[in-house]
């Protein structure tokens, strides 16, 4: 049976071709995204591993708000604990760390960076072995207005050393880039941007509070353990502040990384899947017709000897076979697809040279994964190939299991009714998107079960006008598709999956397109829209940019809205923080209860879902926690219902001020005064913020065209993931048909 399983193989090859290279592609996807994300992962692990390589410990506050991907927000501590650090018998030497926000503007005028990852201002520090940075040109800064900038950002800025340009912290500085520095192994710590400032001028420029620094890092004698000089250093710390070993600080640094990688990961991967499940319809259909062709084959092997187990056996040996080659291919194409992704990605990440991770559990997983999915497909032609019946060797048959039971109409018209019923509940009731989900997918899974059920009325429907327009070639091709309907429903299946997850997120981002217009008319009451270049950074817009717009003859009216992480009642959240003065004028916030022109520094407005779970009305108190570990009680001011812009609480900016010096909103929202049009007032913002790169200012409606834009370039990688599985879908028809 083996020899014959193989020859079979070799006689019938070009049966199988379509079959290995679906297998292929999917395996080559599912590949490809781990290979690149354990590459990048090891690269992220390496660069921290190196650039802590000689930090013993880790002094810092103990106070910390949560950001997601393992990172967190950590108030200051007292800079003259250096002194009592230092003279610890086990420590060599003492550094302080000071970090803020910063954004560098190329030699285009452009600032670099933005958009998500970090635009950091950090001290540079004077001890080699703590400092995580190695110059690859020029020198350490050593004035106020010099800065050594990454080398990621040197490349991508076309800076060189000697040359002025200006730093954003958020009021412009100008500088001299005196040295390029590489973070560990790598051009950048990541995609972040980092400005590199002496002691002077972190403290000058990076907006920390006088006396404070973020930590200190440590520097152990010859000899002495992490743990020892860890334990020593703790035994004079005050309350409130923490000692970590350096591996325990590596260890952390790397955990942001594989947290993000953790949400990357299953994206990515769901889209292998999605093609690997439009390739499995593709496999049945292929090994049902191999099987139906070569009826008379397996008759004549059962009235020879033959069991219905090795029947049944050779013809899934032959889907190993099919698979595992599948698979190979797969596997090497996903680790050259891998190659060009990680160098594509190389100069975002700032990592540089990537070298690829092919591991183990890699090649186990696409082998496991190309074998079983093919496999599992030519189960049910491999049964059915199996229960022929030796006489069947005397007649021409083809035994293709084309009837339809009635079992299959009663499931899938029981998945149908309550899939839809579900989803109604969701959308229309109070199910949610959870209950829409549900009964989405039992609606897709009564589309795959009832689909040989509605194909014969289907197509001699839809085939009636083709009948009659090319006569016996239309005849003969609507009597082929009824013929079997099994066939033709699991050849149209595979197109369906992949055109219905198309829709899913075509209808998805319509929807978010149109609830963006409608948010942005109904809850912005102003006229002009003023966005810094990090909109969900922590720089924020210039205090000098944003007096200058509200000075503006124009303006009528002017707030700002940003946001930072804090504790409200006990939950790490972000906290928005606005001008409470004007908010209310360029905001629509549906207020319910409060006064907003009593509104002010000591109070938090909440929205009415967050008052109503936790019980509160006006009048109530809420503590709130903030970076540095202060506490405040903070009374209700005022209940609103419009969230979007103000999200569950906000506060006025003069009660975050005294916590985090720095902080500033990153969006502004001004209102024409009487007589302006918005037009006008945007010409005029746009001439008052020309020192400012990176600014965006828009009219409400350019705004909203934005916010669209956006999601549309989302559409576009979802629609470009997705062609796979179309293409997988779109091959497996036309193998279908040819066989």
């Amino acid at each position: 049976m083996l020899r014959i399983t193989f020859r079979n193989l070799r006689a019938h090859a070009r049966r199988f071709v379509s079959t290995v290279v679906a297998v292929a592609l999917g395996v080559a996807f599912l590949s490809g995204v781990l290979v690149m994300v354990a590459s990048f992962q090891r690269s992220f692990d390496d660069m921290f591993a190196t650039g802590t390589a000689g930090t013993a410990a880790v002094v810092r506050s103990d106070s910390t708000i949560d950001l997601g991907f393992g990172d967190a927000a950590r108030g200051e501590i007292d800079a003259d604990l250096a002194d009592a650090i230092a003279d610890g018998d086990e420590v060599a030497a003492v550094a302080a760390v000071r970090e803020g926000t910063a954004q560098i503007v190329g030699a285009d005028g452009e600032i670099l960076g933005g958009g998500g990852p970090p635009q950091a201002g950090w001290q540079w520090i004077d001890v080699d072995a703590l400092n995580a940075w190695r110059l690859v040109d020029g020198r350490a800064p050593a004035a106020p207005d010099e800065i050594v900038v990454d080398r990621a950002s040197a490349r991508e800025g076309d800076l060189h050393v000697g040359d002025a340009t200006r730093v954003f912290t958020p009021e412009p500085i100008d500088v001299t880039v005196v040295g390029i520095a590489r973070y560990g192994n790598a051009d950048a710590p990541g995609p972040l941007t980092v400005a590199l400032f002496d002691e002077a001028g972190a403290v000058q420029h990076l907006g920390g509070t006088p006396g404070q620094v973020d930590a200190f890092v440590v520097e152990a004698d010859p000899g002495v353990s992490q743990e020892a000089v860890t334990a020593a250093i703790a035994d004079v710390l005050p309350d409130g502040v923490e000692a970590i070993t350096g591996d325990a600080y590596t260890e952390e640094s790397q955990q942001i990384g594989r947290d993000f990688m953790s949400i990357l990961r299953p994206s990515l991967l769901a889209f292998a899947l999605i093609a690997l499940l439009v390739g499995a319809f593709s496999i049945y259909n292929t090994f049902a017709i191999v099987v139906a062709q070569r009826t008379r084959d397996a008759a004549l092997m059962r009235a020879i000897g033959a069991s219905r187990r090795q029947v049944l056996g050779s013809t899934l040996l032959e889907a190993a076979i099919v698979g595992f080659l599948g698979a190979a291919v797969g596997l090497a194409a996903g680790i050259a697809l891998a190659a060009g992704l990680t160098a594509l990605m190389a100069g975002f990440t700032g990592l540089g040279a990537t070298t690829l991770q092919v591991g183990l559990g890699t090649v186990a997983t696409s082998f496991a994964v190309g074998v079983g999915v093919t496999v599992v497909a030519a189960l049910v032609p491999a049964r059915r190939a199996a229960s022929i019946a030796p006489v069947a060797a005397l007649r021409e048959a083809a035994v293709d299991g084309g009837r339809v039971g009635p079992v299959r109409a009663v499931a899938g018209a029981v998945a149908l009714v309550a899939g839809l019923a579900i989803g109604a509940y969701g959308a229309l009731g109070d199910g949610g998107v959870a209950a829409s989900g549900v009964g989405a997918t039992l609606v897709l899974l009564a589309a795959i079960v009832l689909g040989p059920v509605v194909a014969p009325p289907v197509v001699r429907v839809l085939g009636g006008p083709i009948a009659r327009l090319r006569g016996v070639t239309g005849l003969l091709a609507r009597r082929n598709a009824m013929r079997n309907p099994r066939r033709t429903a699991s050849t149209a299946t595979a197109l369906l999956i992949g055109v219905a997850v198309v829709a899913l997120f075509t209808v998805i981002a319509t929807s978010v397109q149109a609830s963006l217009d409608e948010i942005i008319d109904r809850q912005i009451a102003g006229d002009v829209i003023v966005q810094g270049p990090d909109v969900d950074g922590f720089v924020g817009l210039a205090p000098s940019l944003q007096q200058a717009l509200a000075d503006l003859p124009e303006t009528a009216s002017a707030a700002g809205i940003g946001g930072l992480p804090a504790s409200i009642d006990g939950e790490d959240d972000f906290l928005t923080f606005t001008d409470a003065t004007a908010v209310d004028e360029v905001v629509d916030l549906g207020i319910s209860a409060g006064d907003a022109a009593a509104f002010g520094p000591g109070q938090i407005a909440v929205s009415d879902a967050y008052a109503d779970d936790h019980g509160l009305a006006v009048g109530d108190t809420v503590p709130v926690t903030f970076v540095d570990g202060a506490t405040e009680d903070l009374t209700v001011g005022l209940v609103y219902g419009t969230t979007t812009l103000a999200g569950t609480y906000f506060v006025d900016i003069d009660t975050v001020a005294p916590h985090v010096p720095q902080i500033g909103p990153n969006v502004m929202i001004l209102e024409a005064a009487p007589g302006v049009s918005a037009d006008a007032l945007d010409d005029a913002a746009e001439a008052a913020a020309a020192d400012w790169p990176g600014a965006t200012i828009q009219t409400r409606e350019e705004f909203a065209e934005a916010q669209s834009r956006s999601v549309g370039q989302m559409l576009v990688l979802v629609y470009v993931l997705l062609a796979l599985s179309i293409g997988i879908a779109l091959m497996g028809i036309a193998n279908t048909i040819s066989l």
